[in-house]
């Protein structure tokens, strides 16, 4: 809160204000979403990224990418 109090300067009750109802309209608006849909975006996102950032060299960033991919759809999990 000390950011946006400072960034904008609103007093701490303003700024805790805003972002309540910044959080509310986000949560509104994922509301609206298919989970499977959003899913679905963000695997497609990070193979791009992963696939760009090996083309650039950066395998670093790639490795990161499917790091994050794995932790989305759940690959490598034991099994209970």
């Amino acid at each position: 809160m000390h950011h946006v109090t400072e960034s904008w300067g609103l007093s701490s009750v303003q700024a805790s204000r805003y972002v309540r109802e910044a959080r509310d309209l986000v949560k509104a608006d994922l509301g609206d979403i298919d989970r499977v849909d959003m899913l679905a975006s963000k695997v497609q996102m990070l193979e791009q990224i992963a696939t760009d950032a090996v083309a650039a060299g950066r395998e670093s960033n790639a490795i990161g990418a499917i790091r994050l991919l794995n932790e989305l759809v759940g690959f490598g999990q034991v099994q209970k």
